[in-house]
């Protein structure tokens, strides 16, 4: 027994090192994670863990005399015992967050895949995803999982979602609801104009992506009288649209910076690739579609998804209502900014007779009035019908649930046992035909 306290008096501060390491998000190795540690040498790239230990054995007698002490096994400082502890940390925080869930009688499983740097999926782990039968959490309080709309996890039979109903019917599986406004706006921006417009951004970002073209960017914003919040190009995020504002809107205030350093750059040998890109954003569709993807701006809070996303739709409805106005705002904009560039507005060229491609009347019209009809209506368009078509499913889900903890008075309204109902109604249903499918597959 004497041994026992022994040892573990010599694992306390070993075991306290690691969990400072873990709780500040240190790394604990270093170059040298091997043999003795000798306290007064000063040995360089060590790596946290044993630095610590180090320090704090100046103070510490009775660490001191472990590290200097006889025997090579009663250390407690390998690798090995480093995994060992950091599993058994694991192990404690997993039994303590499963306890927790299990008293909340109901939790959901989210998932979601990303792609590695060789473009090959893989799925994320954190706290969420964790293996549940392994970690103590009872399935039987699982309420709900949701995932991307993939059809090999959102498949109404062989889906994983239908897998995991069929041994849990309360399951319910709601497609994300970020990655469903994710979908709903690459759709909208996937009209051509709008698309068109996107790809630019992006090659004027992998244009200026060098050290040498950077610094021509950089030069022409030192010496302007106007000195802009941003002093680079973002890239357009890969996979979630709605994170694209950033680049469009920082794309829009270096605007006339990167005219300037394009006419700059094409005065050098190879000027062909400058003379394209400085083409196509000087181009009037090209500003037209810049100015109206910045509609994106409007913020949609997921806690409160469906009530928000209703009040995004019935303001874009307005907009659409009022779009006369509304593009108007947007071309004395876009005009300003043409202006100041010293860029001429145009109209693509039109013919009286076209079989590939929608022909509006717009031979005689204006130019506000031809981008108003061939972008900002259509984009408008189809943002309204991406938002309705991919939450308006939720509806009846959140509604049911938001009856039950939204009343502050024990009196209960007669629309809460309405949508109460619904929610009723849709667990039993949903519940009868996942029975019915386990059956036909047994």
């Amino acid at each position: 027994m004497t041994q026992v306290e022994e040892n573990r008096k010599r694992l306390r501060p070993i075991i306290e090192c690691i969990l400072l390491c873990g709780r500040e998000e240190l790394a604990l190795r270093g170059h040298k994670d091997l043999g003795s540690i000798s306290v007064d040498e000063d040995a360089l790239r060590q790596g946290n863990f044993r630095a610590i230990l180090k320090y704090r054995a100046k103070g510490d007698d009775f660490l001191r005399s472990i590290f200097e002490g006889p025997g090579k096994r009663n250390k407690y400082t390998s690798p090995t015992i480093q995994n060992d502890t950091i599993e058994s940390c694991n192990t404690i925080l997993l039994r303590k967050i499963a306890k927790k869930v299990n008293e909340s009688k109901c939790f959901s499983v989210l998932a979601d895949e990303t792609t590695d740097i060789s473009t090959k999926e893989q799925l994320a782990i954190c706290v969420r995803y964790v293996s549940l039968s392994k970690c103590g959490i009872d399935c039987s309080y699982l309420h709900g999982q949701g995932y991307d709309g993939a059809s090999n996890m959102s498949g109404q039979f062989r889906g994983v979602q239908s897998i995991v109903r069929l041994k849990y019917p309360k399951a319910v599986y709601v497609h994300c609801s970020a990655h469903s406004l994710n979908l709903a706006v690459s759709t909208a921006s996937g009209i051509r104009p709008i698309r068109n417009c996107l790809g630019i951004i992006e090659k004027a970002y992998q244009f200026f992506n060098t050290p040498k073209r950077k610094s021509i960017l950089l030069r022409e914003i030192k010496n302007s009288d106007h000195e802009p919040s941003v002093k680079q190009l973002k890239r357009l995020c890969a996979t979630r649209w709605v994170q694209r504002y950033d680049a469009v809107n920082d794309c829009s205030e270096l605007y006339p910076f990167v005219l300037k350093a394009l006419d700059t750059i094409s005065d050098w040998k190879d000027p062909a690739d400058v003379s394209m890109l400085k083409h196509y954003m000087e181009d009037t569709e090209f500003l037209i579609s810049f100015y109206i993807v910045k509609l994106q701006k409007v913020q949609i809070d997921l806690k409160k998804t469906i009530t928000i996303v209703e009040n995004v739709v019935i303001t874009l409805k307005t907009i659409r209502d009022n779009y006369k106005t509304e593009f108007s705002q947007i071309y004395i904009n876009v005009k300003m900014a043409a202006d100041n560039v010293g860029i001429e507005l145009k109209k693509k060229r039109v013919i009286s007779k076209q079989t590939l491609k929608d022909n509006p009347n717009l031979l005689d019209c204006s130019i506000e009035h031809y981008y108003c009809v061939t972008v900002f209506l259509p984009y408008v368009d189809y943002y309204l019908m991406q938002l309705t078509e991919r939450f308006i499913n939720h509806k009846a889900i959140f509604e049911g649930f938001n009856c039950i903890f939204q009343s502050k008075s024990l009196m209960v309204e007669m629309e809460d046992i309405v949508a109460f109902q619904k929610l009723v109604e849709f667990y039993s249903s949903t519940i009868d035909q996942h029975s019915s499918i386990a059956e036909l597959k047994m």
